[in-house]
């Protein structure tokens, strides 16, 4: 077995990170040793790093960024990638009692499928605000 993974940077406005998240954002990817792939469903994340992380994102410090977490094969094989958390700020800052969105630019391999319009709010990073500052 091997299984692959890449480093992700991740906006702590975006709230905390599932394992799901995680997984999309790292493209992480096992096969077994005659080649085929293994279901990303059966991939794990260590599950101390995740609160470490999301303990983090819930107090809004990145202080200790970037954060270790690693991936798990079915059979035991481990990657450990680094997460860096950040903030999500506009390119131009919002006009106070305007709405706004922000958004980062992503890489997708043509060889991973059609993209639907939740993996791509997450992979972009998004952030939108209403005109008091709540999220929309």
């Amino acid at each position: 077995e091997a299984i692959y993974a890449n480093h992700f940077s991740y906006g702590i406005s975006s709230g905390t990170m599932s394992v799901d998240t995680a997984k999309l954002l790292s493209s992480v990817y096992a096969r077994y040793d005659n080649g085929n792939a293994i279901d990303r469903k059966d991939i794990t994340a260590k599950a101390a790093d995740l609160t470490v992380i999301n303990t983090a994102i819930a107090a809004g410090d990145k202080s200790g960024s970037p954060f270790d977490l690693t991936f798990m094969s079915p059979g035991g094989k481990t990657v450990t990638i680094q997460v860096t958390l950040k903030d999500n700020v506009p390119v131009d800052p919002p006009v106070k009692g305007k709405e706004y969105i922000t958004g980062d630019d992503f890489f997708y391999g043509a060889d991973q499928g059609a993209i639907g319009d939740d993996e791509a709010k997450i992979l972009a990073n998004t952030d939108a605000r209403n005109p008091d500052g709540s999220k929309m």
